[in-house]
């Protein structure tokens, strides 16, 4: 987490804070993909990459089953990023 935050703050990263109609979207989303328990994060990752046309990095599989859009017909742009296994 500190890697990311030094990133940010060094500007390799822009952070977008979800504006309140990101949040009414999410909660939309989140309505439509009940099943998939997404949560505020999750939704809201949703809504912004949406809005903005970001793809999504993730490790969530969730994401590959979601759709966007006014037809719920779009399908997000990811990258997915292989978790690692911790050593025990």
């Amino acid at each position: 987490m500190r890697r990311i935050l030094d990133d940010l703050d060094a500007g390799a990263y822009v952070y977008e804070p979800p504006p309140v109609s990101d949040l009414k979207r999410a909660a939309a989303i989140d309505r439509k993909f009940a099943s998939l328990e997404l949560g505020l994060v999750d939704a809201t990752v949703a809504a912004l990459a949406e809005r903005i046309g970001a793809p999504v990095l993730t490790t969530d599989s969730d994401f590959t089953v979601l759709r966007v859009g006014a037809r719920w017909d779009v399908a997000l742009e990811l990258s997915i990023v292989p978790t690692r296994r911790r050593k025990k």
